[in-house]
């Protein structure tokens, strides 16, 4: 779990709007009493990003993550 806000030009960002929107949900994707960043919307967790990141705290948060790309070749499934 992470943020990954910078490495996005904004035609990036209008696309992932875009696609962000259908998938908007008025609920959290996490388990219930896992400690979440306060957000304004959510959205269903069904696409695979690839993020550049320094390193990894004890709690598994990203540090310093970087947006890299939209990964369609891959499904959430894949992941390990």
């Amino acid at each position: 779990m992470g943020c990954a806000g910078s490495g996005l030009k904004l035609q990036e960002l209008k696309d992932l709007y875009r696609i962000l929107v259908p998938m908007r949900t008025r609920t959290s994707p996490f388990d219930p009493g896992t400690k979440v960043p306060k957000l304004d919307s959510w959205v269903r967790p069904e696409l695979v990003v690839e993020v550049k990141y320094y390193d990894v705290t004890k709690t598994g948060q990203l540090v310093w993550p970087i947006f890299q790309r939209l990964r369609p070749d891959l499904t959430v499934g894949d992941l390990r």
